[in-house]
């Protein structure tokens, strides 16, 4: 297996099986492939189309409800402004305190750590019971630090 072969895969997996199949140009752009001509200098890259790439490669079903669902996050919507600020400040943070320093200055890899920890926190209980018990991500920091994050109510 090399990277075009998971790339071909992901993109034949997209283009086919639905007539609900995302655009052509968003599956090239996703796959880092370029369109010759008019196509490269007219059709640009936008956010829609690669999230429902995204989605369709996720191996979620295009008819199933769960497809449009976000995934989890923090929700501190409810609170005040200055207690949403506080809230957010105190899980930021948390979240920097155990990331691994050499990511600490990256913003792209801090909101993809978010984002895991938030999914974490969400499906605990249903990974709790399913992972099998020598599975690594048990022995990661990403689940044997989940136990002391603030607000896990919020996700």
């Amino acid at each position: 297996f090399g990277i075009h072969s998971i790339r071909k895969g992901a993109a034949t997996h997209v283009a086919t099986g639905s007539t609900a199949s995302p655009p052509i140009a968003s599956i090239c752009l996703r796959a880092n492939w370029a369109m010759p001509g008019v196509l490269n200098q007219y059709i640009k890259y936008e956010n829609a189309g690669d999230q429902f790439v995204g989605k369709c490669v996720s191996r979620h079903s295009r008819k199933s409800k769960e497809f449009v669902a976000s995934p989890p996050y923090w929700d501190f919507s409810v609170d005040g402004r200055e207690e949403k600020e506080a809230c957010e400040r105190r899980l930021h943070s948390w979240l920097q305190d155990n990331l691994p320093k050499e990511a600490k200055d990256n913003l792209k890899v801090f909101v993809v750590y978010k984002m895991s920890m938030a999914a974490i926190v969400h499906h605990r209980e249903y990974l709790e019971e399913h992972l099998h018990q020598d599975c690594i991500l048990r022995y990661s920091p990403f689940w044997t630090c989940v136990d002391g994050i603030p607000f896990p109510e919020k996700v």
